[in-house]
């Protein structure tokens, strides 16, 4: 379970945040999931020893944005609610076309 609120997000400059008149427009979150050439590495850790990130070389810039589920699947938290996270949209360099 990923918690939205969580994510380290880009902020997005005025000139191309969301407008309903344009055809696009740049989603923070949709950003982060989707996105293709901002790298984090991902991490799990028991709950038990989570406590101890504390004290790891460079654990200031650890961002916890989820937890280990019993659930199947890639789920969102969003305000109370779990949303299935169904198709990724991110680059594939093995799909055949665009």
């Amino acid at each position: 379970r990923i918690w939205e609120n969580q994510l380290p997000c880009a902020t997005i400059p005025a000139a191309v945040s969301p407008n309903p008149r344009r055809k696009w427009h740049l989603d923070p979150v949709k950003l982060a999931l989707d996105g293709g050439e901002d790298y984090e590495l991902l991490l799990t850790v028991p709950r038990r020893n989570v406590h101890r990130l504390k004290n790891a070389p460079g654990a200031k810039d650890l961002h916890l944005i989820g937890e280990i589920t019993r659930e199947r699947g890639i789920l969102l938290g969003r305000e109370g609610e779990t949303f299935a996270l169904l198709l990724s949209r991110g680059w594939d360099p093995f799909r055949g076309k665009i």
